[in-house]
């Protein structure tokens, strides 16, 4: 009788780590295993990735009012974590799976498994950023609760080599790529693109895709491409949402080049933009992984990237699959911009390289720690 594997994180709000979660849970589904997704505060119905979800996959709602600590007093933060660990504790107290993988929330369910639950599932945390962001109290309280996690997934080996560094026990420590290239991608890359620059094409087209949020580092890029836009008569595509939109579109405006860039929101299905469009760029400060550069690759496009901590390097095997400029370096972002709209990389080439983060490769790495984690008898 197939044995249930839990993944539990805060919500599936549009995000990397979200839809690799997802990713993975149709991969753990597909191979005959029996998968929820349990979402701590979030709902299914306000998911972007909703539709990805296989049929075979439960998506559990333990309904927390994940509730950011600022806004609480001292008294009402406790009661707000006593009773999110109360919840995961009593799910996980009935549901009693015999692993469970925890993302973006993983002090909660570490404690919750450990302290608030009689039955103890082995858990595995996936991190997806790297440490260089962490303050002092979130390393203090990753050493306090990792002690609980029976394996630590890191989204690549950079950041597995960071917490070697850290200290964290060798022996609980691996690597293992995103999921990032699925069937799925492959299909709705193949769909026709449906913004207007992309139609026409009758100039170079420039794509970014992420929230617009402080980690992305749009302003760089905005002031790299109003350099471009110098040389090469381009345009640019960002797709996403985030705080920061207005402020976005008043920069484009001072730089005078509002016309030339196109604030496009959510786009449900990007993977025809990475099809059609010349380039895809990403400018971030940091990364974890950067699942949109795997994403890129499987659709035959160049890329150029940030050298950004810490997953887009070893992504783009230190630039032979992409360009890798400095971070902060405008001048050097925009020349190789430039450089590899004049000189793309071949598409087959890059298609090659995604196959190493493919659903299917990445499974297997799977296939091995559950062998490890799951009862002789599952």
């Amino acid at each position: 009788m197939a044995q249930l594997i839990s993944l539990m994180i805060g919500s599936l709000a549009g995000g990397g780590a979200e839809r690799s979660v997802v990713n993975l849970a149709n991969i753990f589904a597909r191979r005959g295993h029996t998968v929820e997704i349990a979402l701590i505060g979030g709902k299914l119905a306000e998911s972007p990735y909703r539709a990805l979800i296989d049929s075979e996959v439960t998506v559990v709602e333990l309904d927390c009012a994940l509730v950011s600590n600022g806004l609480l007093t001292g008294v009402e933060r406790i009661r707000n974590s006593l009773a999110i660990l109360k919840a995961i504790g009593g799910y996980i107290e009935e549901r009693q799976p015999p692993v469970i993988f925890a993302n973006l929330c993983t002090h909660n369910v570490l404690l919750a498994n450990r302290f608030f639950s009689s039955f103890h599932a082995k858990v595995v945390v996936t991190e997806h950023v790297t440490t260089t962001i962490f303050s002092r109290l979130e390393i203090i309280k990753k050493r306090l609760t990792y002690r609980y996690a029976d394996k630590i997934i890191s989204v690549c080996y950079a950041l597995q080599k960071e917490f070697i560094d850290m200290g964290f026990p060798a022996e609980k420590l691996l690597y293992i790529y995103n999921p990032s290239v699925t069937q799925t991608l492959l299909q709705k890359a193949a769909e026709p693109p449906a913004h207007k620059w992309l139609i026409a094409h009758t100039k170079p087209v420039i794509i970014a895709v992420g929230r617009l949020q402080y980690q992305k580092n749009y302003p760089m890029l905005l002031n790299a491409f109003a350099l471009v836009r110098q040389s090469i008569d381009a345009l640019l595509i960002i797709a996403g949402i985030g705080d920061l939109e207005n402020e976005l579109k008043t920069q484009a405006k001072q730089l005078q080049i509002d016309q030339f860039v196109d604030f496009a929101g959510f786009v449900d299905n990007p993977y025809p933009l990475f099809k059609t469009a010349d380039l895809f760029v990403l400018s971030s400060h940091f990364e974890g992984f950067g699942i949109v550069v795997a994403e890129a690759l499987a659709c035959g496009c160049s890329v150029v990237s940030t050298n950004c901590p810490v997953g887009p390097a070893e992504i783009l095997d230190n630039g032979k699959y992409g360009r890798l400029t400095p971070l902060g370096d405008t001048a050097a972002f925009a020349q190789a911009v430039i450089e590899t709209l004049r000189n793309p990389l071949d598409k087959q080439l890059l298609i090659e390289r995604s196959n190493l983060f493919s659903n299917e490769t990445v499974a297997k790495e799977y296939d091995d720690l559950l062998a490890k984690l799951l009862p002789a008898d599952h």
